[in-house]
């Protein structure tokens, strides 16, 4: 896979503000912010407050994650090695994750992203 196709689309269920979540982020990966995104070497990231936002639809563990509060669209920098890019994608979800944050990436590598899990697993 090319690494001008391996843009990630990301839902976050995360009980923060967005600009509180953009924060966790940007501290995270080091990254410099801009209005409403962050990025460093590897990652571009949007964080977008998602319009579909439900607290009861998004407990549905098939398409729950689809309501989640949040929508990260995390693109790879111009010039950032495909492989970098993966463990870096890798690290944020895991330390997202370890917030206590639900975490559901949607894209063509998503299982590469999820240790192998489905995401209904990743959804309890």
């Amino acid at each position: 896979m090319e690494i001008e196709d391996m843009n990630l689309g990301c839902f976050v269920d995360a009980n923060e503000t967005e600009s509180t979540l953009l924060k966790k982020i940007e501290t995270f990966i080091s990254g410099k912010r801009d209005i409403g995104s962050t990025g460093n070497q590897y990652l571009a990231i949007d964080v977008n407050y998602n319009e579909e936002y439900d607290k009861n639809k998004k407990k549905d563990l098939k398409k729950g994650f689809l309501f989640f509060k949040f929508y990260l669209d995390i693109t790879p920098q111009q010039g950032a090695m495909a492989e970098d890019y993966m463990e870096q994608l890798k690290l944020l979800i895991n330390f997202l994750r370890s917030q206590g944050f639900k975490v559901i990436p949607s894209c063509d590598f998503e299982d590469e992203l999820n240790n192998g899990k489905p995401y209904t697993e990743l959804m309890k």
